[in-house]
């Protein structure tokens, strides 16, 4: 028996949050570094959650706006990012590693 699940929510029920912060990645293939950094409007501390494509937690930073956090031997492969301030998402995305 095949069941068919039906999604009718809305997003823009949902409130939305202006963000104002972003994340780069920048692969370092010679050191087998990942360096990431963020540009957000305050300088407080954010969490940064990577996951892998089936949704598994791989990494879970804190990082400090305006500073070069490492991640030493990521892996090859594609990840999904989700940024928090304190409790809210502020940000997500994807980065892939050769």
């Amino acid at each position: 028996m095949l069941a068919i699940l039906y999604n009718k929510s809305q997003a823009s029920s949902w409130p939305a949050v202006k963000s104002k912060v972003a994340v780069s990645f920048l692969q370092r293939s010679e050191s087998n570094e990942l360096n990431v950094m963020v540009k957000a409007a305050s300088s407080a501390d954010l969490q940064l959650y990577l996951f892998n494509t089936e949704g598994h937690l791989v990494k879970e930073l804190t990082i400090c706006p305006k500073k070069v956090t490492t991640i030493k031997k990521p892996g090859r492969g594609c990840y999904l990012y989700e940024c928090f301030k304190d409790d809210t998402r502020m940000t997500s995305g994807s980065v892939i590693i050769k």
